[in-house]
């Protein structure tokens, strides 16, 4: 079976060097210095803010006299991406196996067990202890960036897909949409493609690049505080979101019209 792993909203994730693959001490050329030990570099570590871990694969079969007494057997387990060391894996299919002797008196299965410590990542905390204090995640490997890169590509596709599900009302047509329908701009909030496309392009083709911005209420009662509309920290939308929602066509029209706002404004 494949078991999802979601942390229950963005978790703050440390990816720790485990030595294993660091480069030994280059030794010094001419006069040794037997009395000054070579000093070991700290471990390197990496941060990221992830939402979903990639999924545990387990491969089982179910004895006939499962579960009064036999256990489950288990063929192979894995992490995608194998971000979990095998000694760390190895510590929970021992717990998986002690579950099955605590429950085999009562008759009951334990697979349920199971998948529910996975896919709530309860197992994280409980028997592996890599959740610190500050509910942070500590994942140690021999190889931090990469698996950071890969662990932070799968939590950009979950995050797409749990998105694209998910309902959303907008606040220029008040209507529910789908997340495949909508764009969620830097700022988080989440509007109709359409109605992005015909409010922003309206601007562009009437001149006004100022008014190329989140329309929600609360970034509009923000720009309205901080005053000087059009400069930075107004609320203005960035390239990026512009680049989703506007044509080629409008895009470049309205960096154009952005650079002569700024040549009358004298910059």
């Amino acid at each position: 079976m494949e078991l999802a792993i979601d942390l229950g909203g963005p978790r703050r994730v440390l990816f720790i060097d485990d030595g294993t693959t660091s480069a030994p001490a280059s030794a010094s050329v001419g006069v040794a210095h037997p009395e000054t030990p070579p000093q070991a570099s700290p471990p390197k570590t990496l941060e990221a803010t992830i939402s979903y871990l990639p999924p545990f694969i387990l491969d089982l079969c179910l004895p006939a006299t499962y579960p009064l007494t036999s256990p489950p057997a288990f063929l192979s387990a894995y992490f995608t991406h194998s971000w979990l060391s095998p000694s760390l894996l190895a510590i929970l299919l021992g717990r998986f196996h002690a579950l099955w002797a605590e429950q085999k008196d009562l008759g009951e299965g334990v697979l349920w067990r199971i998948a529910e410590s996975i896919v709530t990542a309860h197992f994280l905390e409980e028997p592996l202890h890599l959740i610190d204090a500050d509910d942070g995640l500590s994942i140690t490997h021999p190889a931090p960036s990469l698996i950071r890169h890969q662990l932070l590509s799968y939590d950009a596709s979950m995050n797409d897909a749990s998105f694209a599900i998910t309902s959303f009302r907008c606040v220029i047509c008040f209507e529910n949409r789908k997340g495949s329908a909508c764009i969620r701009l830097a700022c988080d909030h989440v509007f109709c493609k359409n109605c992005l496309r015909d409010g922003w392009g309206l601007a562009v083709r009437e001149g006004d690049c100022s008014a190329v911005r989140c329309p929600d209420p609360d970034c509009v009662a923000k720009t309205s505080q901080r005053g000087n509309v059009g400069e930075s920290g107004s609320g203005e939308a960035g390239e990026e979101d512009v680049r989703r929602v506007l044509t080629e066509q409008e895009v470049a029209r309205w960096k154009w019209l952005r650079v002569q706002r700024d040549i009358a404004r004298g910059k």
